[in-house]
C-alpha cells in the first residue's frame, strides 16, 4: 500500500516501511521497492500481511495533488500536512515498524542513495522506538542502515542498548540497497506473528 491509499491492517500483520525517502524520480528504484519486490516473491507470505510504503506509487509527489500538478518547494508544505497525518495513522496501526536509514549529507558519500539526512525519519524513529519499548509483547521494531550512513550512531547505540538488532549493509554491498538480513527479519516476523495469531 502506498501513500494516501487505505486498507485494513490486521493485528501484528502490518509493516510500516519507515526511513529516509528517495527524491521524486528515484523512488521506483529505491530501497522500499526492493523490499516490496523481495517480499512479494516470498511464497510463505500471504495477502493478510500488509506492507505500508509512505511514498507515492508513481514515485512522484505531484501524483497526490492531481494530474499535471507541478510541485514547488512551497507546494511541498501543502502535501506534507496530509502526508504526516496519513503516515502517523498507519505508523500507529502497524505492529511491525521498520526503519531503514540510508542517511547521507553528500552524493560523494551516499553513492547509490540520494543524499538525505532524513530529519523526519529521525523524529519518527525516536518516537516509535519509545512506543515499541512500552509494548514489546505486541510490537516489533526492525532497524538498520548502510555501514557508512551518517549521523545514525546514536540510533544504532540506543537500539542495541535495548536488545534490538541493527542490520548493517556493508559499504561494498550498497548497490543491493538493503541488507538481506533486514528483509529476512521482516518476513520471519510476519510468519511468526501469523502463527501466534492462529
Amino acid at each position: 500500500m502506498f501513500s494516501r491509499d487505505h486498507n485494513a491492517v490486521y493485528p501484528k500483520l502490518g509493516v510500516f516501511l519507515g526511513g529516509v525517502s528517495p527524491p521524486d524520480g528515484e523512488m521506483k528504484t529505491g530501497w522500499r521497492r526492493k523490499i516490496i519486490s523481495v517480499l512479494q516473491q516470498d511464497e510463505r507470505l500471504d495477502p493478510s500481511m500488509l506492507l505500508v510504503s509512505p511514498e507515492p506509487k508513481s514515485g512522484y509527489w505531484e501524483e497526490l495533488e492531481g494530474a499535471g500538478a507541478k510541485v514547488t518547494d512551497k507546494d511541498l508544505e501543502v502535501i506534507r500536512d496530509p502526508q504526516m497525518l496519513w503516515e502517523h495513522h498507519y505508523l500507529k496501526r502497524c505492529d511491525i515498524t521498520t526503519f531503514w536509514l540510508p542517511a547521507y549529507w553528500t552524493k560523494e558519500k551516499s553513492e547509490v542513495f540520494a543524499p538525505n539526512i532524513g530529519p523526519s525519519s529521525r523524529w519518527e524513529f525516536g518516537y516509535f522506538l519509545q512506543e515499541y519499548l512500552k509494548d514489546r509483547r505486541n510490537k516489533d521494531f526492525i532497524v538498520g542502515s548502510p555501514e557508512d550512513a551518517q549521523g545514525v550512531d546514536w540510533a544504532r547505540e540506543i537500539s542495541q542498548m535495548h536488545g534490538i538488532k541493527w542490520h548493517t549493509l556493508r559499504k561494498e554491498d550498497k548497490p543491493k540497497l538493503v541488507a538481506d538480513s533486514f528483509i529476512e527479519e521482516i518476513a520471519d516476523t510476519l510468519i511468526k506473528n501469523k502463527r501466534e495469531l492462529f
